[in-house]
């Protein structure tokens, strides 16, 4: 596995990828709806952030899966608030 975070675009990276069995299609879109974890995670994002900001999966058979977050950067008055 691994983590990796980065700036891009006025957005904060993370990135987990794991190097194992990767998913099928189905499996990928099942992915968020299926279980609590995940789906959690996103609908956190979107409500935090508005709806650009999501938990981006992308898998390929026998290679593995990422799991990818940007967030948008926030000004130094926009923390504080």
């Amino acid at each position: 596995m691994t983590i990796r975070s980065f700036r891009q675009s006025g957005h904060a990276i993370i990135e987990v990828t794991d190097d194992g069995l990767g998913m099928t299609d189905e499996q990928l879109q099942n992915a968020l709806t299926a279980g609590i974890g995940l789906s959690n995670v996103d609908e956190r994002l979107r409500v935090t952030y508005g709806e650009n900001c999501r938990l981006k999966l992308s898998s390929v058979l026998g290679e593995g899966t990422c799991a990818r977050v940007e967030i948008p950067e926030m000004t130094m008055s926009e923390r504080i608030a």
